[in-house]
């Protein structure tokens, strides 16, 4: 038996507790009896089991793509880029995105009055889990339904794909290039959750008080000259990376990563936004 099928029988057998203390992937799924025989000498269970790994990791580009067009709110406008992004990752990659974006009311052709201006925080993810675990069944159902697995074992022929492949190592952009892409489906079973700092004052001052902020830090390439020692990253299932945008010495520039460093800088504000969050659900 390989390692791989070793591990999953393993997760599988830990109740839901011990895999959330460990950080362990999300258990097997049970596959559809008709692939419990070989499809054209292909076993097609484990395919099967990376097929909701190659589902859930769209995610991240269906949630890039709602927040894609920025919002129109009429008599204002747009001021610039997003001040801040931050793309959340669990287990299967990039799940959801959030960005927080200034609106002013104009001033001239290209100017707005900066006394006016209000932020809109817009996070958007699939909160369904393809396995059926969750709240929709259509995800699974379409999981099921895009598996087409004749199709699929003489696209691992052509590919050169033996039926002994170790599945779990094989190039999985590439086992699944024939499949229709889950983006669509997904944005359709969509959430944005949208938070205006005219209804969160407590973001707006959050927002307000990171501008002046300074961050302390000098420039370490790796591997030029002595490297500092770098903080352990968060674990893989509960990762995020901040992007801020600020200006330097009169142009933009964008910080970029999970330091530390960033993370406590914009950390007020999400924690703001999170508490009126909650306040409104009540």
């Amino acid at each position: 038996m390989k390692l791989s099928h070793v591990v999953a029988l393993l997760l599988a057998a830990l109740p839901a507790p011990a895999l959330a203390q460990f950080g362990a992937p999300p258990p097997p799924i049970p596959s559809p009896p008709e692939f419990d025989q070989p499809i054209d000498g292909y076993d097609m269970r484990t395919p099967y089991q990376l097929w909701r790994y190659q589902i859930e990791a769209q995610k991240g580009a269906a949630a890039d793509d709602l927040l894609a067009a920025p919002e129109t709110i009429a008599g204002e406008r747009l001021a610039g880029a997003p001040l801040l992004r931050v793309t959340s990752h669990n287990d299967f990659g990039h799940y959801m995105t959030l960005q927080i974006q200034a609106y002013c009311t104009p001033m001239g052709a290209y100017g707005f009055d900066p006394a006016t201006c209000h932020y809109v925080l817009r996070r958007a993810f699939v909160p369904a889990e393809v396995a059926g675990y969750g709240a929709d069944p259509a995800l699974s159902q379409w999981m099921r339904q895009a598996f087409d697995a004749p199709a699929l074992a003489k696209h691992f022929h052509e590919l050169g794909l033996a039926p002994n492949t170790d599945w779990w190592f094989a190039d999985r952009a590439a086992m699944f290039s024939a499949m229709p892409s889950a983006v669509p489906m997904l944005k359709a079973h969509a959430t944005i959750v949208r938070l205006d700092s005219r209804d969160c004052p407590a973001m707006a001052k959050a927002i307000g008080d990171v501008d002046g902020a300074r961050l302390d830090q000098s420039i370490d390439l790796m591997a030029v000259g002595p490297d500092r020692k770098l903080e352990a990253p968060a674990p893989h299932a509960t990762r995020a990376i901040y992007a801020l945008r600020t200006n330097l010495d009169g142009g933009p520039l964008t910080l970029e990563g999970a330091a530390p460093a960033l993370r406590s800088l914009v950390g007020p504000i999400l924690d703001a936004a999170d508490a009126c969050e909650t306040a409104r659900k009540g």
